[in-house]
Formats: C-alpha cells, structure tokens, sequence
C-alpha cells in the first residue's frame, strides 16, 4: 500500500475513533442540565468537523465519480423516507410530543454537524480509500454503505436492541439512496441535504410533535412498508432508466 492511500486509511479511522469517542462519552452522567449536555456535545462536534475539513483540504480529497445524469424523479425518496416518523404521528398518534426550547435547537445543530461529518468520513475519505484500492464504484459503493450501517451498532450501549437493527437497516436503506446521488451529482450538498432532512425530520421534529412508541407492531410496520416502498420505487426507477438509456444508444448506433 503507498502512502497516499496510507494517508487516506489513517486519517478515516482517526477521524472516526474520534467521532464514535464523542457519540460515547457520558456527558449526561457528569452534567444533569440536558441543554448545556447538548451544547458541549454541538461544541465538541464543531471541533471535529473542523478538523475533518482541514484534513480534506490538506489531502485535496475529491473522489474521480462519472458525469451527473440522474432522473430527478430518484428525490422523491429524499422526502418520502424523512416525513415517515411525521407521517405515522399524523395517521396513528394524538399524544403531545417534548415542544421547543434550547434542547431542540442544539439537538438540530448537532443533527447537521454529524450528518456532515458521516458524509466526510464515509463518502468523502473512505470512499475515495477504497475507490483507489478496490478499483470499482459499485463494490466501494456496496463497501461503503455496509460500513456506515454497521458503524451504527455502537447505539447498542445503553439502546433498546429492536430500534438499533431498524436503525441499522434504515441507515442501509438510506445509504443507497445517498450513494446514488453522490455518484450521479456533481454538489456533496445534495446527499448532505438528504441525510440532515431524513435525520432532522424523522427524530428531532417528530417527537417534538407526537409522542412515539417505536416497539409497537403498528409503527415497525408502517416503517418497512415505507422502507419496501423507497426501496422498490429507487430499483424500479433505476432498471427503467438504465432501459432508457440502453435504448437511447442502440438507436444512436443504429443512425450512425
């Protein structure tokens, strides 16, 4: 292995070891207010996201992806995925959720900081590691998304196990859709949008609106039909894309 992909290797997993210490550390235990616990986790994620960002800078990261040509109908799941928490609220629940206060606004700042970070850490470093070693965007795509849903499973210390393999599952489903459009745009704004928007909408609005129980039968299945949904509308959109333009070629060839 040579040293730039060395440079590449070592810094993603810094990076990460130093992302995972914060999720991990039990600023709750030591301080009893909850707001201040949220801004000095917003502080401690700001810091981090710095540092990422020099990191790329200094490496120059920019990942060698083919020319956008994506079908915006593929945004559709971008939307639906994120309202689903709103919309099992709207549909089954009438409890009160937390409201709004200082919670909810550092909450949401540390929401985007992270999805940010994620984004750096899995689809900026890492993939731009493996694309250089592994030689093919689907395989370090597939590469790519597995780990960043694994790298959910430190939630298991001090989480209900249920909601932490739908966790798993959501964020697999999810890093499809993100790994899609980060290969077919040219913007990192546009996953980066997608991720905060599933992020924010589905956890730090929706229970400041309703009150969930994510362990009953109704709501687990209300998230796989919409989870089957995005995920049959994304593959049945992408063969009949990928029909077209095998089509648009065969007939290019066929006039010349």
């Amino acid at each position: 292995m040579d040293k730039e992909k060395k440079n590449l290797l070592y810094t993603f997993l810094y990076l990460l070891a130093l992302y995972l210490g914060v999720k991990m550390v039990p600023f709750e235990k030591w301080i009893k207010i909850s707001w201040i616990v949220e801004l000095l986790k917003t502080v401690s994620y700001l810091l981090l996201l710095l540092l990422a960002l020099w990191e790329c800078k200094k490496e120059n990261m920019k990942p060698n992806r083919k020319e956008p040509h994506l079908n915006y109908l593929f945004l559709i799941p971008l939307f639906l995925g994120p309202c689903s928490n709103l919309l099992y609220g709207l549909m089954f629940q009438s409890k009160t959720g937390q409201g709004f206060d200082a919670y909810f606004a550092f909450t949401s700042i540390e929401t985007l900081e992270c999805v940010i970070l994620e984004e750096i850490l899995f689809r900026l470093i890492l993939f731009t590691f493996l694309q250089k070693v592994v030689e093919n965007e689907k395989r370090t795509d597939v590469i790519v998304i597995l780990l960043d849903s694994l790298m959910h499973a430190v939630n298991f210390f001090g989480n209900n196990p249920l909601n932490v393999f739908l966790q798993m599952g959501y964020t697999f489903i999810l890093g499809v859709v993100l790994s899609n459009l980060a290969i077919n745009f040219e913007t990192p704004f546009v996953p980066v949008f997608g991720h905060f928007l599933f992020n924010f909408l589905n956890t730090d609005l929706a229970v400041r609106i309703y009150s969930f129980d994510m362990s009953k039968v109704n709501y687990l299945l209300f998230s796989v039909a919409i989870a089957l949904f995005v995920v049959l509308y994304t593959v049945g959109l992408y063969l009949i894309s990928k029909n077209k333009q095998r089509r648009y070629e065969h007939a290019n060839q066929t006039n010349i």
